[in-house]
């Protein structure tokens, strides 16, 4: 029953959620800043439940192992 939680918003709030076992594919956008930085975008790619694009995480590749490492 893991998942993964992300929340959006202070007045206007927004929340995704999918289980582990439904994702599919995690991809990681960084900047040469970004890498220097260790911050970056995560975008997850669900079976048939879309995909949802996290902005601006410290440790985008860790983030990413975490996830794909079950």
């Amino acid at each position: 029953n893991m998942r993964v939680v992300h929340k959006t918003g202070f007045i206007k709030r927004r929340s995704f959620e999918m289980a582990l076992d439904k994702i599919e594919s995690v991809d990681v956008d960084q900047s040469i800043l970004g890498r220097l930085m260790n911050y970056g975008d995560v975008t997850v790619n669900g079976v048939g439940e879309g995909r949802e694009k996290i902005r601006t995480i410290a440790s985008p590749l860790a983030f990413r192992s975490a996830i794909t490492t079950k």
